[in-house]
């Protein structure tokens, strides 16, 4: 019974090892997950930020190909409890009609979110928030990506 006992003992010590061991391991990975959560955090930022500087370089030479005059200078446009618009940039129309620019810029951008976007920019709402912040209509909407997966 002493052996028994003595060996359930060294049993019970080299668990607790172990588990001590695992957990010390466990908490290091999880400080490694939420610095990696933290750096792609960051990147994501970047690249956002990136991608929103490279639209309102591109989008005014594009619409100037196209016959729009830039009246402006490009930002963008952050909208309490309304999200954000990545650039806006007032125009004129070939026609000499005054418009506004409103672009979306996504690494990915879906089919779905093309349609989510139409959506938000007929809401009488949301256009309505954009008058109220300075933004006039009548508005041109396009979406600006690295990638596009459209909807099957």
């Amino acid at each position: 019974m002493e052996e028994l006992a003595a060996a359930q003992k060294r049993t019970e010590e080299a668990f607790a090892a172990y588990r001590a061991h695992t957990d010390a391991r466990l908490d290091r990975l999880e400080a490694k997950v939420d610095d990696l959560a933290r750096q792609v955090g960051k990147l994501s930022e970047v690249v956002g930020a990136s991608l929103e500087e490279e639209a309102q370089g591109v989008v005014p030479h594009w619409l100037q190909q196209r016959g729009y005059r830039v009246v402006g200078t490009g930002y963008s446009l952050r909208l309490d409890g309304a999200g954000e618009v990545d650039v806006v940039l007032p125009v004129e129309s070939p026609a000499g009609e005054r418009m506004t620019v409103v672009v979306e810029a996504k690494v990915r951008l879906s089919g779905r979110a093309v349609v989510d976007r139409a959506n938000r920019m007929r809401s009488e709402g949301f256009r309505k928030r954009l008058k109220e912040v300075g933004v006039p209509g009548p508005y041109l909407v396009y979406s600006y990506a690295i990638r596009y997966t459209p909807m099957r």
